[in-house]
């Protein structure tokens, strides 16, 4: 997510350089490790009301304001940049070929510990 925020430059002080504010209010989570927010107390090239994502080490910028943010991401599910993904519970980038496969191995190697009734019917037929 986060799409081109036209009145920013690169490089700009739109987020401020902290790792928490108690005016940044968060949302949602990012699907990853980090935490969507409104941040109500911007940087000095930053708009009040902007969409950020805070890190462990800090936050950048994902968009100039709620709307925006929600259009980009509509607009990602729409191109297929995001899809749903049911075992994370949320919408994130389509998993690569590399991924896919390591879910299906995994899915296989569940399978047999689920039909595995002790420890030793698990490990016998290898």
């Amino acid at each position: 997510m986060g799409g081109q925020v036209p009145w920013l430059a690169v490089g700009s002080d739109a987020v401020k350089d902290c790792v928490a504010n108690p005016l940044w209010v968060c949302f949602a989570d990012n699907g990853g490790s980090g935490s969507l927010a409104i941040d109500l107390d911007p940087g000095l090239r930053g708009k009040r009301g902007q969409v950020i994502a805070i890190y462990e080490d800090g936050a950048e910028l994902e968009a100039s304001g709620l709307r925006e943010f929600l259009e980009n991401t509509l607009g990602d599910i729409e191109s297929g940049s995001l899809v749903w993904d049911k075992e994370a519970g949320g919408f994130a980038a389509p998993p690569t070929e590399q991924e896919w496969k390591w879910k299906e191995k995994g899915r296989e190697v569940q399978q047999q510990i689920d039909g595995a009734s002790s420890f030793e019917e698990l490990y016998s037929s290898k």
